[in-house]
């Protein structure tokens, strides 16, 4: 098992969001540009606690989008944006080498 403490900065929230919605386009003004999304995904708070990584592999994708609803039901209020789930397996390498090479 591996555990660490990675805290975001602002500079990490756009990476990861650039690496995890890659259409989101960079600077679209009013059209839900990169910008606003590092806002909404990322409100202040945020950048206080330290975030909380799991690698996970799933061979079958309904059983992966199961357990993120099991997930996302054993904490009631936990909102949509704290919980990510890639679709691809290239984007979990991607998004694992970002947060345990840091």
């Amino acid at each position: 098992m591996y555990h660490k403490k990675f805290y975001f900065n602002k500079a990490d929230a756009y990476t990861i969001l650039q690496q995890a919605h890659q259409h989101i386009p960079a600077a679209q003004p009013h059209c839900g540009s990169i910008k606003e999304h590092v806002k909404w995904y990322f409100p202040k708070s945020a950048y206080q606690n330290p975030a909380r990584i799991f690698v996970l592999y799933f061979e079958n994708p309904a059983r992966a989008l199961a357990c993120k609803h099991a997930i996302r039901n054993l904490f009631p209020g936990l909102q949509y944006r704290s919980i990510h789930i890639n679709d691809y397996h290239s984007e979990t390498i991607e998004l694992a080498e970002f947060f345990f090479n840091a």
